[in-house]
């Protein structure tokens, strides 16, 4: 269980988001997963870095920002839906998911958990596109 926001200390970078999401404001979002850390492990994500913009944006009532896509793509042995979601966290924690779907009964072929920091020391995970803000 997550402790209360209002314990957590409060990151830049959330605020900014919680802004720019509570002013309706249309951005993108460059996604880094190689700066992740899977859940339950000390291994980093993928390499696999992505500029996604996403249709909605839910801030729930302990403050935590929610949002996902869902898209279709073939691979090597059959097509996938891959469904990604992640949660901001006031404190700059995000949890991020990733469930790889079958494209024709959408029954899970893979389901992934992953925790990053919205600014870690390294390089962040989610970072505004084009000019630094989430403007």
């Amino acid at each position: 269980m997550h402790r209360a926001i209002a314990d957590e200390p409060k990151n830049a970078d959330y605020a900014a988001l919680s802004e720019a999401i509570a002013e309706g404001r249309e951005f993108r979002m460059l996604v880094d997963l190689s700066a992740c850390q899977v859940h339950g492990t000390n291994g980093a994500g993928p390499p696999i870095k992505a500029s996604m913009r996403f249709d909605g944006y839910m801030i729930q009532p302990d403050g935590t920002i929610a949002f996902a896509t869902t898209h279709f793509t073939v691979r090597p042995d059959r097509a996938v839906r891959e469904f990604l979601s992640f949660r901001v966290h006031a404190n700059g924690k995000i949890d991020a998911r990733t469930m790889i779907l079958d494209a024709v009964n959408d029954s899970v072929l893979k389901d992934v958990n992953r925790l990053a920091n919205l600014t870690p020391h390294r390089r962040p995970i989610l970072t505004p596109s084009g000019g630094g803000v989430w403007r």
